[in-house]
């Protein structure tokens, strides 16, 4: 019998994902986790009892809450990525094949300037600037949790 390919790229789940993180990656989750779950928890306590926040773990209780889950989330957000990517980039290369091949068949116009594209790019550049002017002022109002955003999409991206 045959052994199978060692070195072929397998399919992997978020579960195996994050049990094959190195360990200061899982260490990282994991306070972010810890974070979160106690800043809910004390806000809840504060919340539900009615009482005023005087001490200093209370007081910093939902930055805590904030960066852990930005930084929870960052992390989900890029093992998707990471995974959709590879999807994108093939389905991109297929476009781009079939769309060759076709002009090469004359069945398809190769020539990109007919296609009335540029003036839609030009709509939508527009469009993205007013919508990244927004995304910048929302940035800049949670500063820490974009941090902790960024930091947990790079340790979600990253493979190890």
């Amino acid at each position: 019998m045959t052994e199978p390919a060692t070195n072929t790229p397998e399919r992997r789940s978020f579960v195996t994902h994050v049990l094959g993180l190195r360990r200061w990656e899982k260490n990282f989750l994991l306070i972010a986790i810890i974070a979160t779950i106690t800043g809910m928890t004390i806000r809840g306590n504060a919340y539900f009892t009615d009482q005023q926040l005087d001490s200093l773990i209370e007081k910093i209780s939902p930055y805590a809450m904030r960066i852990g889950i930005s930084i929870v989330i960052g992390f989900i957000v890029g093992w998707a990525l990471r995974s959709a990517i590879r999807l994108a980039l093939s389905f991109g290369l297929l476009i781009v094949l079939g769309w060759w091949g076709l002009s090469l068949l004359g069945w398809v116009d190769g020539d990109v300037n007919t296609v009335s594209i540029f003036s839609s790019a030009r709509d939508a550049t527009g469009w993205m600037e007013s919508q990244a002017d927004k995304v910048s002022t929302f940035v800049k109002g949670y500063v820490p949790s974009a941090f902790g955003a960024s930091a947990g999409m790079l340790v979600g991206f990253r493979r190890r």
